[in-house]
């Protein structure tokens, strides 16, 4: 009996041999059976709806017996040599010094003995502070696979921090959907009288202090700005822990990780040169990990590996229709041909093998790509293959999706509703943070049972999948390596969902190929995917990211801050004990920072000038700094349009990448640059790839300012080196690069029209509205458009901070009053409300919709409209109450200082 593909369990035909799991019912989705031609490889697993839909800690103590016993298994398997091996430890007998309600508040009652010898290796005594561990064990670095219960061991680390040593702690992770996700989590299991705040993205830093400890959970690049207030506040005695999550993108390459490996380096040079007391412990965490070696001894740490996987995962190789398991011996096993018929017609279905094997694979299923576009022809294949050959789901479960169209459709993309009504959707920057967050909920509540997503997502976003189809495709020069694979195939089989995971690879002919092509002649396909696989199984090392970009100048300004020698500064990084800082890498560098007036050399000594100083304040980016003084000069000698906020949205937009390559030309051992001038500035073309700014389409964007005051259009275009003219004759002849001045205008337009009409508004469900109207209005994604304010708060922030730091208060003030102002009309933004005590995300999302934006908010509407405008249901009043007096209470703390 075939009832929908929707049903997320496949059922197939009966092999010797193998015994399957015995079906469970399931309350909320049918069985679903699809004809296959070769032997089944699944057990039929049902997954608990309770551990599925709650915390990933919550009522799971059966659940846990089943893996510790799961991980002796593996450990005998494996031949361990060590005649003690861990055992299980239950925390209500060795809480490691944590209070009863706050081991209580994890509600868990056993740890995995991996776990257990741990802590009891790194954590000192009951009763003693992390100041007793011994030094060997001070800091550590766990490279453990994904699902294996990192967190547990980090929040152990983290509640001891706050309740033991009653000082605070810093969780550093890469992505913010990361971040966000660990602040929930956090906040149901601190200990009275601490708190947890979120700062990623747009956020600014809040104040740090002493006497309340707090956990601070940032992106990489936020995490330096906070330890950043320890140090100028002279208060980092009072932190006691760092942790860094992912700390294998050290090595990719990016600026994000060699800023991060500088903030690594300035906490080992503080720690080294004891300038200042420091007692706290850095704690590194990754599934994919190489050359420890290099790590541990530019950390000094304690390296604890651990191989075990709770949920056991089963690796296929699909070869156009062929599918193959991949062995523990590494070799591959026929599985015989995948095929697919329909329920309804009882036909052989002619569908690709991505289709086919998505289909076939247990759900809920996670199909990465390589590009954005792929995502969209991907989801749009599937789901009409399953709208053509499946029966029409269950009416509860079409009820369900109709409600998540509806409310997609109120965020302006009506499009999305065949691809939803067949349990599929795609999740690319394209979507903005709301629309996300519903199509992510939907997944979890197996409202959508299958999503197709970038590679991004298998490190950013952790969603729960039974199985995973990666298609392997080559892109340019970018192609599948051993880290990425591990992070995508570690999404399969989450702890929890169900007791195994299953991973497809899946190979065109032409892939094919090109995996033939790297082998002999003699070789034949089996051997070479075998090889192919083997090497994705092999992490390569991780290598200083500082050796491979022209970022290295920002090791000697940030070395600039402590008053330590330049040497002393790069002896402490990850590039210097790997051997891959060159001197005359040193001394290039040296070079540009004194080009852009960001340092001075005295006596052999490197010093910050004023505008070094502003720069590592406001944290950012050397060259950024320069496009930033330029504007500052220039409102010095032509003034600011104050009052003008079409001229100051202009200004926040992010030009500096475009300018890198000017400036990188033009710095020489003879010509500085410490300034440009504006007509220099703006009519250098501008660069528009992997940049979070708009193409201007020309046509709107003359339409839209002919209807604008010309009391505030001409002046700002003046300032930009613009006039209507010229934006007329880009319209009729749209050829040519783009200024910079005109894609700042363009820019700085879209930000203005949602800044001037969110403002004229008073709820947040028409701050949707307009958000859906001005998306529209130009033409452009909710990611694109979200991305673009993101980016242009920050820069607002930075330029803020610099100014303050060049005694310029007044500029300060305009762009940290704008910058607050946009942040504030975010869709996504509930960081002022999370901040009141008894506000989770769900209340937070509440309090958003009924018109609420922060504490002030709901002191001046009071008690009593607060509990006739919020639903909080059967316990709206007593919530009320919390919510109103935590906000009295913020708000009194924030206006007495």
């Amino acid at each position: 009996m075939l009832r929908a593909i929707d049903a997320l369990v496949l059922a197939l035909s009966e092999t010797s041999g193998v015994t399957p799991e015995p079906p469970s019912p399931n309350s909320y989705v049918p069985l679903q059976e699809v004809y296959a031609h070769w032997n089944p490889i699944f057990q039929q697993t049902t997954p608990d709806t309770e551990i599925f839909s709650h915390e990933c800690f919550a009522n799971m103590h059966d659940y846990i017996q089943k893996l510790l016993a799961r991980e002796t298994e593996l450990r005998e398997g494996d031949g361990a040599e060590d005649n003690l091996a861990p055992t299980s430890l239950s925390l209500e007998q060795t809480s490691f010094g944590l209070p009863q309600e706050v081991i209580s508040n994890l509600r868990i009652k056993d740890l995995l003995p991996w776990q257990s010898e741990l802590l009891l290796k790194t954590v000192p005594s009951e009763a003693q502070r992390d100041e007793y561990v011994p030094p060997c064990y001070r800091h550590i670095l766990i490279s453990a696979p994904t699902s294996a219960g990192k967190s547990l061991v980090a929040f152990i680390y983290i509640l001891r921090c706050l309740s033991l040593c009653r000082k605070s702690a810093i969780i550093a992770v890469p992505f913010i959907a990361l971040a966000d996700e660990l602040v929930g989590k956090l906040r149901d299991i601190i200990p009275a009288g601490c708190g947890v705040v979120g700062i990623t993205g747009m956020k600014q830093v809040p104040r740090v202090s002493g006497t309340r400890p707090m956990v601070y959970v940032c992106t990489f690049e936020k995490a330096i700005l906070v330890f950043g207030k320890f140090l100028q506040k002279g208060l980092v005695a009072h932190l006691g822990l760092l942790v860094f999550d992912e700390i294998h993108l050290i090595g990719d390459g990016s600026t994000r990780a060699c800023k991060l490996e500088l903030f690594i380096s300035q906490l080992i040079l503080l720690e080294k040169t004891a300038r200042i007391s420091v007692c706290y412990r850095i704690i590194g965490m990754s599934a994919t990990l190489s050359n420890i070696s290099d790590l541990q001894r530019w950390l000094g740490c304690y390296v604890y590996e651990c191989n075990f996987r709770p949920v056991a995962l089963q690796e296929y190789v699909l070869v156009d229709k062929s599918l193959y398991l991949y062995t523990q011996t590494g070799k591959l096993e026929p599985k015989g041909q995948a095929i697919v018929n329909s329920p309804i017609t009882k036909l052989r279905l002619n569908t690709s093998p991505l289709n086919t094997i998505s289909l076939i694979a247990l759900k809920p299923l996670i199909i990465f790509v390589t590009t954005k576009y792929e995502t969209i022809e991907v989801a749009n294949s599937l789901a009409d293959v399953i709208r053509k050959s499946f029966p029409n789901p269950p009416a509860e479960l079409m009820a369900k999706r109709s409600q998540l169209i509806t409310e997609l459709g109120q965020l302006g993309d009506v499009s999305w509703g065949p691809l939803i009504s067949a349990g599929v959707m795609y999740h690319n920057s394209s979507l903005a943070s709301l629309e996300r967050t519903l199509i992510e909920e939907a997944f979890c509540n197996s409202v959508i049972h299958t999503l197709v997503a970038t590679t991004t997502i298998s490190a950013g976003v952790n969603l729960p999948a039974r199985s995973v189809v990666i298609r392997y495709q080559k892109i340019g020069s970018i192609e599948l390596d051993g880290a990425k694979y591990r992070q995508m195939i570690g999404r399969a089989g989450r702890m929890g969902l169900a007791t195994s995971g299953h991973s497809f690879l899946l190979l065109t002919e032409r892939d094919r190929k090109e995996v033939m092509a790297k082998l002999s002649s003699g070789s034949d396909m089996v051997t070479a995917v075998e090889q192919m696989l083997s090497e994705l199984h092999t992490i390569r090392p991780t290598l200083s990211s500082l050796s491979k970009s022209s970022i290295s100048a920002e090791v000697i300004l940030n070395s600039c801050i402590y008053d330590v020698s330049v040497r002393e500064f790069i002896e402490s990084t990850l590039a210097y004990v790997q051997g891959l800082l060159k001197h005359e890498d040193v001394v290039r560098s040296l070079e540009t920072l004194q080009c852009l007036g960001l340092v001075t050399f005295s006596n052999s000594i490197v010093r910050l000038t004023p505008r070094g100083r502003a720069c590592v304040d406001a944290g950012t980016d050397i060259y950024n700094s320069l496009a930033i003084y330029t504007y500052l000069q220039t409102f010095q000698t032509e003034g600011l349009l104050v009052g003008n906020d079409y001229h100051i949205c202009c200004t926040i937009i992010p030009i500096y990448t475009s300018i890198v390559a000017l400036l990188s030309d033009q710095i020489s051992e003879t010509e500085s640059k410490k300034s440009l001038l504006p007509p220099q500035l703006f009519t250098v073309p501008f660069q528009f790839r992997e940049t979070p700014l708009l193409t201007p389409k020309y046509e709107t964007f003359y339409n839209v300012a002919s209807q604008m005051d010309p009391a505030i259009l001409h002046p700002t275009l003046a300032k930009l080196h613009l006039s209507m003219d010229m934006i007329e004759a880009k319209m009729l002849n749209s050829s040519g690069p783009c200024s910079i001045g005109m894609a700042s205008a363009y820019n700085g337009l879209v930000i203005y029209t949602f800044l001037t009409k969110v403002e004229e508004i008073q709820t947040a469900a028409s701050l949707e509205k307009t958000f859906t109207e001005v998306r529209t209005l130009f033409g452009v994604d909710g990611g694109s458009f979200e991305a673009l304010l993101k980016h242009s708060i920050q820069q607002g922030n930075a330029m803020a901070q610099f100014a303050e730091s060049l005694g310029r208060t007044t500029t300060a003030q305009v762009y940290r009053v704008l910058a607050d102002r946009l942040r504030r009309i975010t869709l996504d933004d509930l960081s002022d409300l999370l901040a009141i005590p008894g506000v989770g995300e769900k209340r937070a999302r509440a309090l958003r919709d009924a018109g609420y934006r922060s504490a002030w908010d709901i002191v001046e509407a009071g008690i009593d409209r607060l509990k006739q405008t919020v639903d909080f249901g059967p316990a709206t009043e007593a919530a009320c109450v919390v919510i109103y007096r935590g906000a009295e209470k913020l708000w009194d703390a924030a206006t007495n200082g």
